[in-house]
């Protein structure tokens, strides 16, 4: 059994994502996600969720929410992932060993406009543009 924590953190309806590109044989390789990881010995579900938050992006987490605790079985592992919001937090970005970070906004900006190192994504609710504005700092 597996025990993980995974937020989407917000900021002027934008969300802080992760490109996951520097582990090779990463599950979720290629991937942008929220922020989270694996926990520790004895760690809770909210120890795991602010020591991971401060590791990837350098922000201490103010304001959090769980949103509900998801269940992966995959080859005879099972897997609980406890999904988490926020959107209150200080500190600065830092650059993160796992992939680079950026914004996924709802700002309305077009695909032909991000295209050159800048990644887009459609949106199926709402049926709107979502775009990664720019990536923190890297």
């Amino acid at each position: 059994m597996k025990n993980t924590t995974l937020c989407y953190i917000e900021k002027d309806d934008s969300y802080l994502m992760l490109h996951r590109v520097k582990k090779e044989h990463d599950i979720n390789h290629g991937k942008w996600i929220g922020v989270g990881g694996k926990f520790e010995p004895f760690e809770t579900p909210e120890e795991c969720l602010l020591r991971e938050v401060k590791e990837e992006t350098g922000l201490t987490l103010l304001e959090y929410r769980l949103r509900g605790i998801i269940t992966f079985v995959q080859d005879k592992e099972t897997e609980y992932m406890f999904l988490y919001t926020a959107d209150s937090f200080e500190g600065e970005l830092i650059p993160c060993d796992e992939g680079g970070t950026g914004l996924d906004s709802e700002k309305g900006n077009t695909e032909a406009e991000i295209m050159g190192g800048r990644s887009g994504i459609s949106a199926a609710a709402g049926r709107r543009q979502r775009v990664f504005l720019h990536e923190a700092g890297l």
